[in-house]
């Protein structure tokens, strides 16, 4: 959650990310997302510290149903 986003950016917080990401995708083969980027900066960070699925403000906003209803994807973003 953004939580660990908000934490990351320090840098043992980020080496901690960086073990934990690779845990995750690597050793329990799940992928990863890094929830709550809301800036370019948290984006580029959470991509160097390894994540390849983004959400948050600053991959899209919100969407109603009615755009989800229409067969509209929502935004999403990978590495």
């Amino acid at each position: 959650d953004r939580t660990l986003i908000e934490s990351c950016d320090k840098y043992t917080g980020q080496k901690l990310c960086e073990k934990l990401v690779d845990f995750i995708q690597n050793d329990m083969k799940v992928p990863a997302i890094a929830e709550g980027v809301e800036t370019e900066a948290e984006f580029e960070l959470m991509k160097e510290i390894g994540f390849q699925l983004f959400q948050g403000y600053y991959i899209g906003r919100p969407q109603s149903p009615e755009v989800l209803f229409d067969g509209k994807m929502p935004t999403i973003a990978t590495v």
